[in-house]
C-alpha cells in the first residue's frame, strides 16, 4: 500500500504510520528467518 501514491496522499497519517510499522516488523521477521535458514546450510 505504501507504494501506492494515491493511498499515501489520501490516507490519514496514523494509517500510514501503522503500515510503516507493519512493514518494519515484517522486514525484521524476514531477516530473522533468512538468518535461521543460513544456519541450516
Amino acid at each position: 500500500m505504501l507504494k501506492n501514491e494515491r493511498f499515501v496522499a489520501n490516507a490519514p497519517e496514523q494509517v500510514i504510520a501503522e503500515n510503516k510499522q507493519a512493514l518494519s516488523d515484517a522486514s525484521e521477521k524476514m531477516a530473522k528467518v533468512e538468518a535461521e535458514l543460513k544456519g541450516f546450510a
